[in-house]
This record gives C-alpha cells, structure tokens and sequence, in this order.
C-alpha cells in the first residue's frame, strides 16, 4: 500500500505471541478496526484478536471509517475490511486511505476463492487478503497476517522515508551528481543541470562539454571504468558551456548496475575558483608583489631552462646583474612610496627594453637580474646601452623631477661559464666593478679570468634633486 504519512507506533507479536509497542508511545492496547457484516463471524473475529491483546473496533458504517481512523491514529494498528460490503464499499475505503496517504495496513477478508479478488484487493492498496473458509480456519491465520502486514507496512513506510531522504539529498546537493552511461547522462540532479547549462539531462552528454585538449583522457577515464579496468575515476578537466564560459571541475566516480546498464555514477565539483587561488598563489609564490617582475626562484628556474637550451642547440646568452643607483636617495629623501614608485617605474622600463623571451627579475632590494638571449658581446653592450638610457629618463616624485641610474654586470654564456653559480656570480662581480668606476656603467666579465675585459662609461652623472643630469660621452675603456 502506497504511503507518506505514517504512524510508527504499530504492534507487534513478540515470541510469546504477546502484542508490543514499537515506537515512544507508553505500552497500551492496540486497536484494530474491522469493517463488515456477519454477526458470529464477527464476534468470533473479536474475541480472537482480543486474546492477543489488541482491541477491536467493530463498524458496519463504512461512512464512519475515516472518522475512527483519524480518531484512533496513534493507536489504530491495522484495518480488517470485508469484500462483501455492498457497492464495493472495501474497496472505496482503501483507494480513499491511499489518495489521503494514510499509512494504515488493511488486510481484506474476502468470500471468494478466485485468484482475481485477491489480485483486485492487492492492485487498490490492500497489504494482503485473507479468504474466509467455510471451517473458520482463516481466523487462525488472522493475527500472524496482521502481524506480517504490520511489519511489512513499518519495512514499506522506513524504505520509502529513506529512499525520498536520498533522493532529497541527491536532487537537493550544491554538487553536480550524475549517472552517464557511454554515450549520455541518463541522470542530472539540479546542481548538474546548472552546472551543464541543459534543462533536459537526458538529451545531453558530458563529452559534448569536455575541453578538447581533455576529450581523449576523459572518454579514456569513462571507457575503463565501464570496462573495468578501473574501478575508481578521478579526473581535473574543464568545461566549455554553451554559453561560453569556461569551467574547472573535478569528477570522481565508479561503476555501478543502473536498470540492468553498467554506468558512471560521479560526482563533480566546480573548483573554478580553487584553481584560481592556485593559480594566484603559484604566481604570488614565484614573482615579486611590488613589481610583478619573476623573483628569485623562477629567475633561477628561468636561468637553469637557459643553460639546457643552450647546451642543446649550441647557442649563447647573457646574464646581467643591474643595480639602481641613486634609488637610496630617492627612496630617503621623498620616502617609501617614491621608493616604490621608483622600483615600479624601472621595472617598467627594464621590460621594455628586453625581448619577451627574455627573463628581467627582481632579486630583493633595488637589484634586479636577466637572462637575455644574445649572441654576443656587441649585442649584450647595445642592450645594456639601451637599458641605462632608459632608466636615466626622469620622472615625477611630488612635482620635482627625479632620476635614477643603474650599474650593469654581464656574463656570456660559454665564454665565462656554463653552469648558473658561474654566470650569476660574474655578472654580480662585473656590476660591482662597474659601481667602483663610478656607476651608471655597464661591465663585460673577460673570459677566463677573475678581472673585467672592458667598462662602458654610458653617462657618468653627478645627480641631484632639481638639477640637470651632467653626463659625459659614452666611452670604451679597455683594461
């Protein structure tokens, strides 16, 4: 029998054939209410029952059925209808309990013996049927029925409040749950239905969605798993919605049996967002927050993909150590946030005047170094040329024009070494050979030895706040 609302305190027959409570409600007699006609069947009926502790109620009114039941509902344990009851009024009562989903288990006492009146009272809602046997043996029978169909009304009541909790849980869950078998989703809960953008899950398939650089190693994931091969999926991909937008998600799942099909039941999760954050944090974690230029780390990182390069295709580059000059008088005199001002401005610069393939990084403090892919000294010389013209050019610190210079260290790759440590550490002494000469130089490290080859004189300047730059011609000075 079809039902929704349900009473728990029901009876039972423990092992000594005594009737119990099942539920919270304090022990008391139990009622069962019968409905028909026959005067000695129906005395014998009561007595029968009341040996066994419950308390019958006996009506011949039928009208007066659902007036007794919604009177007696905490207590009322089962409903004993006769067949015979004029107009098919048996079957009237239960079609009406089901239609107002009254949890009541109604046993049916029919005259007939034909399989059809039983089928009949079992289609309606009845929990099961009973045939009255000239001998009365059908009353012996009477309390383990109703004791079987009390029983089986609690298991009914508890799998259909579990199976609409699941299903609540399911439809009602902010993640996407699904059942796909090889070819379309054959379930979509709300959350999936949104997140695919499909109002109709069944006319949709998840690989119409997949990224194509994802699609392989999906369907790959997919196929194993209804194969067998794997019995556990777990998958990162990304979405392309029909809309447009671009979605991460995560996909864990397994087979499972659904009607008879092998399928994918998954779970996916949109972590748009938390790869974001990764993305974020990967890129706070490897450049400086003041300039977005590459910090430390992915400097050597970039340094160490150089030398392999390099190696392999049997080409050179340089690396450069640059120090600002005259940063610690701005940064004193007009306070941090010129300072910063300061750095922004020569970090700008210093990336405009390198190629894109080429690293510029902040090392800490007003120093910052490259990895430029050039030929030869002559190009490394034009490029740190052009870098120290670059950062001279005045700028503006509250209305007064300001400026900086830069002192250049360089090393080539294969001429003064070809392992990171060798390269960094000859460009650094380069740029400090070059702050001894005077500053806003640029210095070649010479090859195979510990002094410098030669010192660009770029601009000498004696710089001050309000005045002019005073700069001498570029000159080479050989060594």
């Amino acid at each position: 029998m079809a039902v929704l609302k349900c009473n728990n305190e029901l009876g039972f027959q423990d092992g000594a054939g005594k009737w119990m409570n099942m539920g919270s409600e304090k022990p008391g007699k139990k009622h069962v209410l019968y409905i028909g006609d026959g005067e000695e069947q129906t005395k014998l009926l009561k007595s029968l029952l009341e040996k066994e502790g419950l308390d019958v109620i006996l009506s011949h009114d039928t009208s007066a059925v659902h007036e007794i039941v919604r009177a007696k509902t905490q207590s009322l344990s089962a409903l004993i209808i006769d067949q015979d009851l004029a107009s098919n009024a048996g079957f009237i009562i239960i079609q009406d309990l089901v239609l107002e989903n009254i949890c009541l288990p109604v046993i049916m006492l029919t005259g007939h013996e034909d399989v059809n009146s039983a089928v009949k009272a079992i289609k309606t809602g009845a929990s099961d049927c009973l045939v009255k046997d000239r001998d009365l043996n059908y009353l012996k029978l009477l309390p383990s029925v109703i004791r079987s169909a009390i029983l089986q009304s609690k298991l009914d009541f508890e799998k259909k409040e579990n199976d609409e909790r699941y299903k609540a849980l399911v439809e009602f869950s902010p993640d996407c749950i699904m059942l796909h078998n090889r070819a379309k989703f054959l379930f979509l809960n709300n959350a999936g239905r949104a997140l695919f953008e499909v109002a109709d899950s069944q006319e949709a398939s998840v690989f119409e969605f997949i990224h194509p650089d994802d699609l392989d190693f999906v369907n790959g994931k997919f196929l194993a798993g209804l194969s067998g091969r794997e019995s556990v999926l777990f998958i990162e991909t990304k979405l392309l919605l029909k809309s447009g937008a671009q979605v991460d998600v995560e996909i864990s799942g397994f087979p499972i049996i659904y009607k008879g099909e092998k399928v994918i039941q998954a779970i996916a999760r949109d972590i748009t967002e938390r790869k974001r954050m990764e993305r974020l944090l990967q890129y706070q974690a490897l450049h400086d927050s003041l300039t977005g230029l590459p910090n430390r780390t992915l400097f050597f990182d970039r340094l160490a993909y150089a030398i392999s390069l390099a190696k392999r295709q049997e080409r050179s580059f340089a690396v450069m150590f640059l120090d600002l000059d005259m940063f610690k008088y701005v940064n004193d005199t007009f306070g941090h946030k010129a300072g910063d001002m300061a750095l922004k401005i020569a970090a700008k610069r210093l990336k405009e005047c390198l190629r894109d393939s080429d690293t510029i990084a902040r090392m800490g403090g007003d120093e910052f170094a490259a990895v430029a892919f050039l030929q030869s000294e002559r190009e490394a010389l034009m490029v740190a040329k052009r870098i120290i013209n670059s950062i001279g050019q005045p700028f503006k610190v509250e209305g007064t024009e300001a400026r900086i210079g830069v002192s250049i260290g360089i090393s080539l790759f294969g001429i003064n070494g070809t392992e990171a440590e060798d390269l960094y550490q000859k460009a650094d002494s380069a740029m400090y050979h070059a702050k001894q000469k005077g500053k806003n130089r640029v210095v070649l490290h010479s090859a195979g030895s510990q002094s410098m080859s030669r010192t660009e004189v770029v601009s000498s300047c004696s710089w001050q706040v309000g005045q002019e730059k005073k700069e001498t011609p570029a000159e080479t000075e050989w060594k």
